[in-house]
């Protein structure tokens, strides 16, 4: 690892970040909701998964309209 960083550090560090990025998803995936999941059947597990999911973003788009006055409208329709 240490060796393919001295070799090509740009390359690295773009798959580090492409990594670092989908750790914190789940990270705040699993902060979110503790709990297992509820469901029994594989169909409604992950539609119960889809769901959260949903729910995560949903949530980051009001966050990012606070702070940043994003129009999810706009994102949704390009």
């Amino acid at each position: 690892m240490f060796e393919e960083l001295t070799l090509d550090s740009q390359k690295w560090l773009s798959e580090y970040h492409k990594r670092s990025n989908t750790e914190g998803c789940f990270s705040m995936l699993k902060r979110d909701n503790s709990l297992s999941l509820c469901k029994k059947l594989d169909e409604r597990r992950q539609q119960e998964a889809f769901t959260r999911a949903c729910n995560l973003n949903i949530k980051r788009l009001c966050y990012l309209n606070y702070l940043e006055g994003i129009n999810a409208r706009e994102i949704w329709h390009k």
